[in-house]
């Protein structure tokens, strides 16, 4: 029935114009709901298929695995694993330790309140952080490490033992007397040396850093010509009744090469390698591999670079192996905190080499330790 036929069966009735208008709109309410009612009865049946869809699916999937559970437990036969049984212990790993010593700047005094209170470094503290050392180094390879044997010690010095006088730093040292200065360093190295080789054969290989050297220009036809070499001379000469027990090398050169086991180690300065950016990365990546490529020409391999200079800790691979960058015996000084901002954890490296695989186990000998009884003294 139309709105129009409608309209004139409820007049025909005897109903007014406005309850005829009130019927029509409570029909069409009435129309609407049902017309509501019917979408969402769709809505629902069609939900309700979904649903049905996927909990077939799901009795599938439940249905396929308790059906492999079924199968792993009738056919999969029962391990059975005895308990873990120690085994006999293997002899003692036989290594060759290395101690690298670089960038002591032992002749420096610098004052905590010049450095905002980051350092506080002088001869005596210098003793101290010395004695750290080799404390750390017995304890480490004696009482730590039980399981190892180690054939001998090797030292390696990579220079800047002292600050020297190219910075007119002379005036401002322990005892303002180069000369002194250099001898109070040998001796307090020769001591070090000393209660090292009670308990190992040492083998000491020393090469100098720029801060030693005479002349404002590096002269590379006299290293020697620097007073980190004079620091070495006068260790060796104090060390000369344990020379059966220390091995000293302190070649005539910027560099010294030398292998430990079938292992060949070049160690140097690192002054000459030059930064892009304050950073060295790039011209230690330069140099080891020129290095590298020169020594192929006598049919020698460089596996390890060790190098200081630039006061920071870092390992690198190379080519044929590793480069090590030892740290410093400061945190920071005048220049390095004013002119660069830079202050960082001082750092000496020790580190094991094995007969078949080379450089293993590596410690960074934090140095900077309260120690009350000081036992290096200067005799002067």
């Amino acid at each position: 029935m139309t709105k129009k036929e409608q309209i004139l069966e409820l007049s025909a009735q005897g109903f007014s114009t406005s309850e005829i208008a009130k019927k029509i709109k409570t029909d069409l309410r009435y129309v609407r709901r049902i017309k509501n009612n019917e979408n969402e009865i769709i809505y629902l049946r069609a939900e309700n298929a979904r649903l049905r869809r996927e909990l077939e699916k799901h009795k599938k999937s439940e249905a396929l695995f308790s059906r492999l559970e079924e199968v792993i437990h009738s056919i999969i036969p029962n391990r059975y694993y005895c308990e873990y049984e120690t085994q006999k212990k293997k002899s003692a790993i036989k290594e060759t330790a290395v101690l690298v010593l670089s960038d002591m700047h032992a002749d420096q005094n610098i004052k905590s309140e010049r450095v905002q209170n980051f350092e506080n470094y002088n001869f005596e503290e210098v003793c101290k952080r010395a004695q750290r050392i080799v404390d750390v180094t017995i304890s480490h390879l004696k009482d730590n490490l039980k399981g190892y044997s180690f054939e001998k010690l090797i030292v390696c010095a990579l220079g800047d033992l002292v600050s020297g006088e190219i910075h007119n730093l002379i005036q401002f040292s322990e005892w303002q007397n180069a000369i002194k200065n250099a001898m109070a360093t040998g001796e307090l190295l020769s001591m070090m040396l000393c209660d090292l080789a009670k308990y190992f054969p040492i083998e000491f290989y020393g090469v100098v850093g720029n801060h030693g050297r005479r002349f404002k220009k590096k002269q590379y036809q006299s290293p020697h010509n620097n007073w980190d070499y004079l620091v070495m001379t006068y260790m060796k000469r104090c060390l000369e009744s344990l020379k059966s027990r220390v091995k000293i090398y302190l070649p005539e050169s910027y560099s010294c090469a030398f292998n430990i086991y079938k292992w060949n180690f070049i160690i140097n300065h690192g002054d000459d390698i030059k930064s892009w950016n304050s950073i060295p990365y790039y011209g230690i990546e330069r140099k080891t591999r020129r290095l590298i490529a020169v020594n192929t020409i006598r049919q020698q391999a460089i596996h390890y670079f060790i190098f200081a200079h630039f006061h920071s800790s870092a390992s690198i691979q190379s080519t044929t192996g590793e480069v090590f960058v030892n740290g410093k015996w400061m945190a920071t000084d005048e220049y390095a905190l004013e002119k660069l901002g830079e202050v960082s954890e001082p750092y000496q490296l020790l580190f094991g080499v094995h007969p078949k695989y080379g450089a293993t186990w590596r410690l960074p000998i934090k140095l900077k330790e309260n120690i009350k009884n000081i036992r290096y003294k200067i005799s002067f």
